[in-house]
């Protein structure tokens, strides 16, 4: 006769004063346990009916998504048991627990993992692949001491302690946060991939939403500092100071649209192209500034800007490595200049957008736009959004 039943092993005691749920079998005199995702407190485990408490005052999902679970894997165990008694030989509980974990519910984690990064890299989502490489390589820093991750491995204390670990190395929640939906991406693909069984997701009810930031905006003042400081002495700093002003006369196009914007994205001066983040075709009347800054790298290239160079390197790669040098020397600019706000790629837009925002401007491209809609009521949604910001963008730039 073989004995299943669920209890905490009241041995081993966490430091919040709950205690491993285990599934304890006994045959033959001999014990073992089979360990579980999920920890208790003794108010919150019911030793009879060896369930966990749900109290119907409050929401208890935790509780009923345990008993869910502990429902399904004593069913399987029992059918495991119920299959070697058929067989009529001697068997041991090392023999129940080694039938009831088959091979498959124990693939390394990091196996699984690069099988997907090798898949996102071949489909072109180069930069998907970059995030999933910088969090296997988090994972794999973390797990130094135990480098055979296995998806079982991942429980919600494993998570809670990688998560720990992130933030005591000196990373914002935002990227730890970012780490952490990789993580559950690559989980809940396994899943259904039939690596692992969905009762055991540790992620369930878990919400990594991203938390308000402090938007580093530039005065008046320091930015035309930037606009006037000569930097001919150093073409790189001057390249990456003259980016950063592009950026804030196209109402803050990002590095990458400026990087592959091409001289036929051009149409009587108006700026026409995809954007990368979300796809939106926009365009932007060119102004005066724009005009110099294009005409100042018109070295015959396709590209309106000397970011991508001949060889066998990749565009995106190219893309990354010049990303990378750009926020480097706008950092070096702000200490140049001594300024209060730090730059980088993504000041020129919350810049541009505060700008924008600020009554009086508001108030005068308001009534801009309700004329233009007037007078050219055939006009897209689109069309008559990109008028209206581009007279906003010359409000801005004090151009008449």
């Amino acid at each position: 006769m073989t004995s299943v039943k669920v209890r905490l092993n009241t041995c081993r005691s966490n430091k919040n004063g709950t205690y491993p749920l285990v599934i304890q079998l006994i045959h033959l005199r001999k014990k073992k346990n089979v360990n579980t995702p999920y920890h208790l407190s003794l108010k919150d485990f019911d030793k009879k009916t060896g369930k966990a408490v749900i109290r119907r005052k409050k929401k208890n999902n935790l509780a009923e998504e345990i008993n869910r679970y502990l429902f399904s894997e004593t069913k399987e165990l029992l059918q495991v048991i119920g299959r070697l008694e058929k067989q009529k030989r001697v068997f041991t509980v090392g023999d129940i627990v080694q039938l009831y974990s088959p091979n498959y519910k124990n693939e390394v984690f990091m196996e699984y993992a690069n099988k997907v990064l090798i898949e996102l890299s071949e489909n072109g989502k180069g930069g998907t692949a970059d995030l999933y490489r910088s969090t296997l390589n988090k994972i794999a820093l973390f797990q130094s001491q135990k480098p055979k991750l296995t998806f079982n491995d991942i429980n919600r204390e494993w998570i809670d302690s990688f998560r720990n670990q992130l933030l005591n190395s000196g990373l914002q929640e935002n990227s730890v946060f970012s780490y952490l939906r990789i993580l559950r991406s690559i989980y809940n693909r396994a899943e259904k991939d039939g690596i692992c069984h969905n009762l055991r997701n540790p992620f369930l009810y878990q919400r990594f939403c991203p938390v308000p930031t402090v938007k580093h905006l530039l005065d008046e003042q320091s930015f035309r500092r930037i606009e006037e400081i000569d930097l001919d002495y150093d073409e790189t700093l001057s390249f990456s100071r003259d980016l950063f002003l592009f950026s804030y006369y196209t109402q803050g196009m990002s590095f990458m649209d400026m990087a592959y914007l091409k001289r036929e994205d051009i149409h009587e001066d108006v700026i026409w192209y995809r954007r990368s983040r979300n796809k939106q075709f926009t365009s932007v009347k060119i102004s005066r500034p724009l005009y110099k800054l294009i005409n100042k790298y018109n070295d015959g290239s396709e590209y309106i800007f000397p970011i991508f160079r001949l060889g066998n390197i990749s565009l995106y790669n190219q893309y990354r490595v010049g990303l990378r040098r750009h926020n480097f020397q706008l950092k070096k600019l702000a200490s140049l200049l001594k300024l209060s706000c730090p730059l980088n790629s993504h000041v020129a837009l919350t810049t541009w957008n505060n700008n924008s925002s600020s009554g009086e401007v508001s108030l005068s491209i308001f009534c801009e736009g309700k004329k233009r809609s007037v007078k050219v009521s055939y006009f897209s949604p689109e069309e008559i959004k990109d008028s209206v910001l581009n007279a906003l963008n010359k409000l801005i730039n004090k151009e008449k």
